[in-house]
């Protein structure tokens, strides 16, 4: 009786090392799990804060081809529809501009045309991302698909990440350096799965150049 006794303690120290054992590989796998999906969501936010970065220069050398403000963001709608109605239009043609402490979401909509609207910066993370999300439209053409990262809640679905550009002044020496010719931008991303989130920010100079 004596040596079952201890044959059955044995067994019960062996189970509990095994199962602590276990516990802690499945610790070590959960937790690379997380790790290499940080990583994606940290590189895939990268992409899309330089993404953001681009889409502003594009703005800006859009205007300048118009012969525009180059810090318009985007043409006032009325102006829009009076110039398809072929009507002159005697009001303001851009509806906003890049200037300091304005934020607005920029993206491609499904049709390829560079977008700009104005947005708020200063929330919660969680506020942020429901204003600015990305969503992930399909297009289709008779050659190939593909996918979109658009702001168009009617034409796709959430994404992990959302997306809003910023404007500062540029400051030197404490004296900020004239904003109609110079501007700090910065690409927010922010990223959300599960209990992962976080945030990506690129910064660069944009600035008013000659042709």
């Amino acid at each position: 009786m004596h040596k079952k006794g201890v044959t059955l303690i044995e067994i019960v120290i062996a189970l509990f090392v095994f199962a602590v054992g276990i516990l802690a590989v499945v610790r070590v796998i959960t937790t690379n799990i997380s790790v290499i999906d940080t990583m994606k969501l940290k590189i895939q936010a990268q992409s899309l804060a330089k993404e953001g970065i681009d889409l502003v220069f594009n703005i800006r050398d859009t205007n300048l081809a118009r012969g525009l403000d180059w810090q318009c963001a985007y043409i006032n709608p009325e102006a829009i529809s009076k110039l398809e109605e072929r009507q002159p239009f005697n009001g303001q043609i851009c509806g906003g501009s890049f200037w300091p402490d304005s934020a607005f979401r920029v993206a491609v909509d499904p049709e390829g045309r560079l977008f700009a609207a104005e947005t708020n910066s200063g929330a919660t993370f969680e506020q942020l991302f429901t204003d600015n999300q990305l969503f992930i439209t399909n297009l289709q053409t008779t050659a190939y698909s593909w996918q979109l990262l658009t702001h168009d809640t009617t034409q796709g679905t959430g994404s992990l990440f959302a997306r809003y550009i910023t404007f500062e002044p540029v400051y030197q020496e404490e004296t900020a350096v004239d904003t109609d010719k110079l501007l700090k931008v910065t690409s927010h991303v922010l990223y959300q799965k599960g209990a992962i989130q976080g945030e990506v920010t690129l910064e660069s100079f944009i600035w008013a150049i000659k042709k």
